[in-house]
């Protein structure tokens, strides 16, 4: 695997005309070294682990446009080497996808793809609620959605989405979830409308055991201008639990969302449902706050924020967590071709379960070749 990445990193020495066109496809390789300082590798809340990892990524970015239909994707492999610990050595895969077609101006189709074979998880949302511990997992995610427009007000979205998460540990069960949805739209003006939604999900667990949760709601949202706006969701969960009798729950969302400009782009939001989550086979009542924040400073140089809160606990099971997250990082192009990115993560996880609280410090710096 080593000498897979290693090959992908001498494309660096090869000429510019190795971005090429493949029919109506434009495909760009890239790579990737990057050295990092992790304060806890094993998410441990006592004798805690650090080390200095360097990783090797090489990738291919594609995109292809025609009229009414546009795709792009994302893959890459990486490899880690611990400095200290080479037992947590591990080679990663990534891959994510879009599709969009317009078979008129009344239907549009779109399609996304992700998938993960990695050790770390990508964001706090994914450390939020995650069972402790460093461990390998794959992790699919596929949403559909069909878009049909009645006319300038009405329209109606019809959704699926397919999760399968399969973790490499033995006190761990693999799960998939099947979740089809529909929304309705009406806008009552270019600033105001209002919505209704319902979906189902079912997540299945190895061994038979399932989590069922079929949900309800009304939302709407407000532009103060088109790329600033309020969205805002209310509605009911109706769960039949593995362990435990039906209930009924609320759920609210509600994000602030603004491109302020070409250069300035940032998410406010906040969560509150009972989740049904890959991790367990209980529902996790929750809340969640998030902020994104990204700009850019000058031509050459970008800068990127997210802080992160958020507290739950498992149904029935009673366990419970707190995590704290932030981090900030900048990106600049030395070259068309060559950036660097230092970057900086902080999490603090608070557990009733003593081996499930940690905290975790991690510094990133990165030179990427493009081609």
């Amino acid at each position: 695997m080593c000498l897979l990445v290693a090959v992908g990193l001498s494309l660096f020495h090869h000429d510019v005309a190795n971005a090429f066109e493949w029919g109506n496809w434009k495909l760009k390789p890239w790579g990737s070294i990057q050295e990092a300082y992790d304060s806890n590798i094993g998410y441990a809340s006592s004798n805690t682990m650090s080390d200095f990892i360097t990783s090797l990524r090489v990738g291919l970015r594609g995109e292809y446009l025609e009229k009414n239909e546009t795709a792009e994707f994302l893959a890459s492999l990486k490899q880690e080497i611990f400095g200290r610990h080479s037992n947590f050595n591990n080679f990663a895969q990534y891959f994510t996808g879009s599709y969009t077609k317009e078979f008129s101006y009344f239907d549009r189709l779109k399609l996304d793809e992700s998938f993960a074979h990695a050790e770390d998880p990508r964001s706090f949302a994914e450390q939020f609620g995650r069972v402790g511990g460093r461990y390998d997992y794959y992790d699919n995610e596929f949403n559909a959605s069909w878009t049909h427009e009645f006319n300038t007000q009405w329209s109606t979205e019809v959704k699926f989405r397919n999760e399968y998460y399969y973790p490499n540990r033995a006190d761990l069960s693999s799960s998939v979830q099947f979740k089809p949805g529909v929304e309705v739209d009406y806008a009552f003006n270019s600033r105001v409308s209002v919505l209704g939604y319902a979906d189902s999900s079912t997540r299945l667990f190895e061994g038979g055991d399932h989590l069922l949760k079929n949900s309800v709601g009304v939302g709407s949202k407000y532009y103060w201008t088109p790329k600033f706006y309020l969205d805002g969701r209310v509605g009911a969960d109706f769960l039949n639990p593995v362990v435990g009798n039906f209930m009924v729950k609320p759920r609210y969302t509600v994000s602030l969302n603004d491109q302020r400009d070409e250069r300035t782009l940032y998410t406010l939001s906040y969560t509150k449902e009972y989740m049904d989550t890959p991790y367990t086979k209980f529902f996790f009542n929750q809340w969640q706050v998030k902020f994104e924040l990204k700009k850019e400073l000058t031509e050459r140089t970008g800068a990127y924020g997210n802080v992160f809160t958020g507290e739950g606990t498992y149904d029935k099971e009673g366990t419970k967590n707190r995590l704290n997250g932030a981090g900030v990082g900048v990106i600049h192009s030395l070259t068309k071709k060559t950036s660097v990115r230092f970057d900086y993560q902080f999490s603090d996880n608070h557990s009733n379960v003593a081996t499930g609280s940690y905290k975790k410090h991690m510094f990133l710096f990165e030179i990427t070749i493009k081609f």
